[in-house]
């Protein structure tokens, strides 16, 4: 019997008590045995959640685990790359080719900006600004507790499941 089919019994019991079609007698074990079928039921899925829960652990551990090499393999690769380009220059040599590669330096052009603040003092027509909006959530929670009408805003309550 799955949890949903477990309520609807539930329900439907309590609705016959309250009609008076289950006799006194009858109540309190039809009750116990509703209960330790929900109580199983309630079991199996408190244990696939923390199961689930456990795997997006593991899963967000190995991601950033990876995350690390990645971040490792980059920073050797331009390590190389400097290291390569540093030899070649100083030989004074401006291309290699081999039945593996071919090695060559590319001119390429790109601004530079040494004093980023005193850029943007100096030439605010130039920077783009943008704007983040955010809804400051905790604050209006506060201020609706303290009794202050927003509009738009209304205190919710809610359950949170918890297991442990």
């Amino acid at each position: 019997m799955t949890l949903y089919e477990i309520s609807n019994t539930y329900t439907e019991f309590m609705n016959a008590i309250e009609s008076g079609d289950i006799p006194e007698e009858a109540i309190a074990d039809t009750l116990e045995i509703i209960q330790g079928d929900f109580n199983e039921k309630a079991d199996n899925i408190a244990c696939i959640i923390k199961n689930l829960s456990a795997e997006v652990t593991a899963i967000k551990t190995e991601r950033d685990a990876l995350n690390e090499r990645i971040k490792s393999k980059q920073h050797r690769e331009e390590s190389l790359k400097a290291y390569l380009s540093y030899a070649m220059e100083s030989m004074k040599i401006s291309k290699v080719e081999t039945a593996r590669n071919a090695i060559s330096f590319r001119k390429s052009t790109s601004c530079f900006i040494p004093d980023e603040e005193d850029f943007k003092q100096r030439h605010t027509d130039l920077c783009k600004k943008e704007l983040v909006v955010t809804i400051p959530r905790a604050d209006i929670a506060k201020m609706l507790k303290n009794g202050q009408e927003i509009s738009g805003a209304e205190l919710r309550t809610k359950q949170n499941l918890q297991i442990k």
